[in-house]
């Protein structure tokens, strides 16, 4: 039961869905606190750099030969033998106890930092984030034409392309075409 939670959790991270991997991974690390496998996947998914340590320290703790792990461990600027960080700060938060932490990577939302570009249109919110596009509709426009849809979050590895028009004597747009979808199922931002 717990590998095919891990494996679930991969494929959701592989398809751009950090945040139900964060969630299933998270589930399991509370149920199966010894479990390296699902330790390690955990740092690949969370959004803090601080988390990321804290779960490839604990992969290690229970399995000090995964490679990977150190790999990742050094990339991130920490040192798995002496458990220090290049920076006091981040060694002081991901000393926190196994049971906070865990805590903290679970109740993770999908939350608006780290926006890159923002873009009103006249129905939709876009904004660009590092590894995806978050659409929002706004205004009555909006709520008549997407009702309460909320929030459509594209990961770029599903965009397939973008079609852009410059507003003039017409309102322009923005379009992007997903993997596995079609033309007429595509996602528009009005501009």
């Amino acid at each position: 039961m717990t590998e095919q939670l891990i494996q679930q959790a991969v494929t959701e991270a592989k398809a751009g869905n950090k945040a139900n991997a964060r969630a299933i991974l998270s589930r399991v690390v509370k149920q199966e606190p010894k479990n390296a496998r699902a330790w390690y996947f955990l740092s690949q998914v969370v959004e803090e750099r601080e988390q990321a340590i804290h779960c490839l320290k604990k992969s290690l703790e229970l399995n000090p030969d995964n490679a990977r792990a150190k790999e990742r461990l050094a990339r991130l600027g920490t040192s798995e033998k002496t458990g220090e960080s290049q920076s006091p700060q981040i060694s002081q938060q991901s000393t926190r106890d196994p049971v906070s932490s865990i805590e903290s990577v679970s109740n993770l939302k999908e939350k608006p930092t780290g926006v890159i570009y923002t873009m009103r249109g006249v129905q939709d919110l876009l904004e660009v984030y590092e590894d995806k596009v978050a659409i929002t509709p706004k205004g009555v426009l909006g709520f008549l034409n997407k009702g309460l849809k909320g929030t459509k979050m594209i990961p770029f590895i599903s965009i397939t392309a973008i079609q852009f028009k410059k507003p003039g004597m017409t309102n322009g747009y923005l379009q992007f075409t997903l993997s596995g979808g079609n033309e007429n199922g595509s996602m528009s931002i009005v501009v």
